[in-house]
């Protein structure tokens, strides 16, 4: 096997080849409208789920389980 001849600094596969230079992009992680408006309807659905809701103590839940009355 023939030994290949090293690699320029211009090669852009040499390792002491410059970085390119690209130009600042717009980040894709910005905010619309419709992500804001997902957000807020997470928001509020958290805030719901916060709330405490109307359930029995769980004695009185298992009791309405089948086969599941403790005596």
């Amino acid at each position: 096997m023939v030994p290949q001849p090293p690699l320029n600094a211009d090669n852009p596969a040499s390792p002491s080849a410059p970085e390119a230079i690209e130009p600042a992009r717009r980040s894709s992680l910005a905010a619309d409208d419709l992500t804001k408006r997902t957000h807020q309807l997470l928001a509020q659905a958290n805030k719901q789920q916060d709330q405490p809701s109307p359930t029995p103590p769980p004695q009185q839940q298992m009791d309405q389980m089948p086969g599941m009355r403790m005596h």
